[in-house]
């Protein structure tokens, strides 16, 4: 259990004495006197002298760190704290352990019996199967407004009957739904859904909607249950159909209105979907996402042809665009679309240099993900509008050793992005998801040196960064130099092209969740800390994995400079005390 917060605003408060106090200062007191003046009376003057409404003209720009530390002042700045917090905070239930939903029960009992204010009132819940009891003692609690609501698998109805009770749960939670995410079973008990007097299904503020179906042999039940929610939610802009049965899923696009949808992503999909997809009147589809079953029979495949006509029947509103190709076609057009930014394209062998200026003339990213051995780029015609490019290898690769491996994928992918550097001369977001090598590295560096944000992660095994990509120094020649030297400037060796060449970078992510939720990461050290990254005064966030050989003093020491550092996996690093007073000691590091 985390309890998380959005939070857009400055995290300096008054007293600290930098400049966005200053900044934050001077708004309030702007704010203040505008009120002020435009009253007409004295007393209406002083009534904005009152506590209480300076203190809510004030925690208006606070962000949350300082309403949480304001709190602790005393009872009228923890209520008025509370009441801004209620605004932006919210806590997120997503498969906690016993132990964390009992102490937030005894948290949500505490403030119930004192009487004292809530610095939440929303709760973003997030289930596997529902194993707890205590889940449905959330989910029933009137004290309580779910806003997010994610059941990702088949609820297991012996332990919390939730299909029974999924009506009165979502009507309860009416006014506060905004995104609603469920698997259902079709041979369970389904309560009110199935009587025929019940009200309903009306969700007025639900925007996102994702329904996943796994059971091949599907009976309408939970199939007229969605089609209910779609048509009984006005606003609903996004939805997210997982549904294996081609059947039931035919019949949910058919039946449904999608008159307002701005945002669709339809997984399973086969050439009998095609023609109802073309009907749909999506006339402000914004996102189009088109996963296709790889492992249909011959005559359900999906042409080329078929999959050009639909992007081109949406092609003056869409802006965002994932779809995968078929690995065998090769395409030589593509459907013109003014408004596309943002493209992903899977499992497709054509050249990126066929979308180009002139077909998409406001394409801002790319991201192309590669199943299989990919062709060498054939067609150059430079895009300079793109500026982030994703690069993620799935192919499954074969050679008897690493170091083989190693060599070849990295001779392909290099002289891919000597032409993608070409192609894309504005490129200053770049996204590498393949076998990494600190050589491809170094080349990454010398193609692109205004880099502003770089993401590595090894696709295939867990790899250690050398020392001398982050220093520019030899590893063990370094380790020589400062036995008897404290610093690096007398150090009599020119230095390697490493990522302090980049001086414009201000994102690096070595760390993240893979597909797979398993941690893909580069293994740093402390010297590349000290001497590498504590030396890079344009990083403003950066993402690592911790790891055993590093020290609490090496980070907080040298990378004070960076706003904001993320630790990925860190609950799984043992012993967690490390962490801990590693989080003491650098209030801003997150831990994830």
């Amino acid at each position: 259990m985390t309890t998380a917060y959005k939070d857009t605003s400055p995290t300096t408060f008054p007293g600290t004495g930098n400049a966005t106090t200053t900044a934050f200062t001077g708004v309030i007191s702007e704010a203040l006197t505008k009120k002020i003046l435009t009253e007409r009376t004295w007393t209406d003057k002083l009534r904005y002298l009152d506590e209480f409404e300076i203190l809510r003209a004030v925690f208006k720009f606070a962000g949350v760190r300082a309403l949480k530390n304001c709190r602790l002042a005393n009872k009228v700045w923890n209520v008025e704290a509370c009441a801004a917090l209620r605004r932006d905070s919210y806590v997120r239930l997503y498969e906690a352990l016993e132990e964390e939903l009992e102490v937030f029960r005894s948290m949500l009992d505490d403030i119930k019996t004192k009487g004292t204010p809530s610095p939440f009132g929303r709760l973003h819940f997030s289930s596997g199967q529902l194993k707890s009891e205590n889940m449905d003692l959330f989910l029933f609690d009137n004290k309580i407004n779910i806003e997010d609501f994610y059941v990702h698998e088949p609820p297991l109805s012996y332990k919390v009957d939730f299909q029974k009770h999924l009506y009165q749960i979502l009507m309860r939670n009416a006014p506060y739904l905004r995104c609603f995410h469920c698997a259902l079973i079709d041979n369970v008990n389904f309560g009110l859904i199935n009587s025929k007097t019940r009200a309903k299904v009306y969700l007025p503020n639900l925007t996102e909607f994702g329904y996943w179906e796994n059971d091949v042999s599907s009976k309408p039940f939970s199939l007229n249950f969605v089609v209910e929610i779609l048509n009984g939610s006005p606003n609903i802009k996004n939805f997210h159909p997982k549904i294996l049965n081609d059947r039931t899923l035919g019949q949910l696009l058919k039946r449904t209105n999608m008159t307002k949808i701005e945002d669709l992503y339809v997984q399973s999909l086969n050439s009998s979907h095609f023609p109802i997809l073309l009907k749909l009147e999506l006339a402000h589809l914004k996102v189009l996402s088109i996963q296709i079953n790889r492992n249909r029979e011959e005559h359900n495949k999906v042409s080329s042809e078929m999959l050009q006509r639909i992007v081109g029947n949406y092609r003056h509103t869409i802006e965002d665009l994932s779809i995968n190709w078929l690995s065998n076609t090769m395409d030589t057009s593509f459907p013109v679309c003014p408004m596309l930014k943002n493209l992903i394209i899977d499992d497709w062998n054509g050249s990126l240099g066929l979308f180009d200026m002139e077909t998409l003339p406001s394409l801002k990213s790319i991201h192309k993900i590669y199943h299989e051995d990919f062709a060498l780029e054939s067609v150059h015609s430079p895009h300079t509008n793109v500026e982030y490019l994703t690069i993620e290898d799935r192919i499954k690769h074969t050679f008897q050793n690493e170091i083989d491996f190693l060599q070849a994928v990295e001779e392909k992918f290099t002289y891919f992005f000597e032409y993608i550097r070409c192609q894309y001369p504005n490129l200053r977001k770049l996204d590498i998801s393949i076998p990494i090598s600190n050589s491809f590295i170094t080349s990454i560096i010398r193609l692109f040196p205004t880099l502003e944000a770089l993401t590595l992660e090894n696709a295939h095994s867990c790899y250690s960064l050398n020392e001398n990509i982050f220093t520019g120094f030899n590893k063990f020649t370094l380790a020589s130099f400062l036995k008897v030297n404290h610093t690096l400037e007398a150090f009599p060796h020119p230095r390697m092209p490493c990522l302090l060449d980049l001086k414009n970078l201000k994102s690096l992510v070595l760390a993240r969740y893979s597909r797979d939720g398993y941690p893909a990461h580069m293994v740093i050290s402390n010297n590349a800390i000290v001497y590498g990254l504590a030396r890079m005064k344009s990083l403003e966030f950066l993402q690592f994995n911790w790891n055993s050989e590093l020290s609490v003093s090496a980070v907080v020491e040298n990378l004070e400079h960076i706003d904001r550092i993320v630790i990925v996996d860190a609950f799984r690093f043992q012993p967690f005390k490390t962490l801990q007073l590693l989080k003491s000691m650098m209030p801003k590091i997150e831990l994830e």
